[in-house]
């Protein structure tokens, strides 16, 4: 089994301020599809903290409730959800346990549901988000859960979430030489060996652009990296004018089962910054018009 997304936008429950703990107690909520904002339902007021950095936008303590339904034949996998963004001060909860904090309210991030999951049960995962601590930013940011949201099942050995890592190492006479890092993890009590299969094929049309594979050794409970790198002749570079792309598939095999397949999205180019020449990309210099100086 390879890791399986499903996307879970749809039918949330929203509370302003927290869930009452007072049991048999229903606060009034009300259905939600993400992505959503609670500030912007809000009413603007001259004496907002931010004033008008934030649109005379006050913040403000929301939660979002989903129930999921686990399927039993998943009870041997992982099962993680995936917030692609949160503004901010995330508590993730699930059947009343703490899973996951995560304060910052512009980066994605996951959290493992699987030591608190009951597969072929309903499931009540919770969401707090907490921006009442104003003013923290110099812009309008918006209060919830403002990007997707994805729930993963995974097998206990697989890719990493966000597992496969390129770079180019150098590139000569057109051939470029790309390093690919896959990460591992064994979430089982049992140590392995297994190989990953790297394919690089060009994102417009498919064609096999070189392959590689590295055999990786994983202890139990953690994670190791593979690391192969692979030559691509007549390599199409990305540059500012021609931003090509190229799609590397990594696959977590014994040779005969294949337990988990990602990809990702990269492309080839050449980065270096000096005294003497500046920023260089593909070995020319590059003026920079504009940039965030704080």
């Amino acid at each position: 089994m390879t890791v399986i997304r499903k996307n879970i936008d749809d039918h949330w429950e929203f509370v302003e301020g927290r869930l009452s703990m007072l049991p048999g107690y229903k606060q009034p909520g009300k259905i939600v599809n993400l992505p959503h904002d609670f500030t912007i339902e809000t009413d603007t007021y001259p004496e907002a903290p931010g004033g008008h950095l934030t649109g005379y936008y006050g913040g403000g303590v929301g939660t979002y409730t989903k129930i999921l339904d686990v399927p039993e034949e998943f009870s041997d996998k992982r099962v993680l959800v995936e917030f692609d963004g949160v503004y901010m001060n995330a508590t993730v909860e699930l059947n009343g346990h703490l899973v996951k904090k995560h304060h910052y309210g512009y980066t994605p991030f996951h959290a493992d549901l699987t030591p608190y999951i009951k597969p072929g049960k309903k499931n009540r995962l919770s969401v707090i988000v907490n921006n009442a601590a104003q003013p923290n930013s110099r812009w309008y940011s918006g209060s919830g859960i403002y990007r997707h949201v994805d729930l993963l099942y995974a097998p206990k050995i697989h890719i990493a979430p966000w597992g496969i890592y390129a770079y180019t190492s150098h590139i000569v006479n057109g051939t470029a030489f790309i390093t690919v890092e896959t990460t591992v993890e064994n979430h089982t009590v049992e140590p392995t060996n297994l190989w990953v299969d790297i394919r690089i094929e060009k994102e417009s049309c498919g064609t096999k652009a070189g392959i590689g594979r590295v055999k990786v050794h994983i202890p139990a409970g953690e994670k190791s990296v593979g690391r192969v790198t692979i030559p691509v002749e007549k390599a199409d570079i990305w540059d500012i004018d021609s931003p090509n792309l190229y799609k590397i598939t990594a696959q977590l095999t014994d040779k005969n089962t294949v337990f988990d397949i990602d990809s990702t999205i990269f492309g080839i180019r050449t980065i270096t910054v000096d005294t003497k020449n500046g920023f260089m990309l593909n070995g020319r210099t590059i003026k920079l018009k504009g940039g965030c100086v704080h």
